[in-house]
């Protein structure tokens, strides 16, 4: 898994938005509720869907987020 850090959540708390540690034009966004991680994609681009409040967690709670997450994965152009 990339190495990330949460930089920003959604009002509902539900939603965290994670930037790549070794590429900070990369995100990902970490549904809690449904418990889904979507794959990497440009980290502005997920900005500006709508409204993110700022805040940071420690690694040690991200992991153990991540652990119990379905990952999404990326797929590629359709053909058709």
């Amino acid at each position: 898994m990339a190495d990330v850090k949460v930089v920003a959540f959604k009002a509902d708390g539900n939603v965290l938005l994670l930037q790549s540690t070794t590429d900070k034009n990369r995100g990902q966004v970490l549904d809690l509720k449904r418990h889904v991680l979507f794959p990497m994609q440009n980290f502005l681009a997920i900005v500006a869907q709508g409204y993110w409040k700022e805040d940071t967690m420690s690694d040690d709670k991200l992991q153990q987020l991540l652990g119990g997450v379905r990952v999404i994965p990326l797929r590629g152009p359709r053909e058709g």
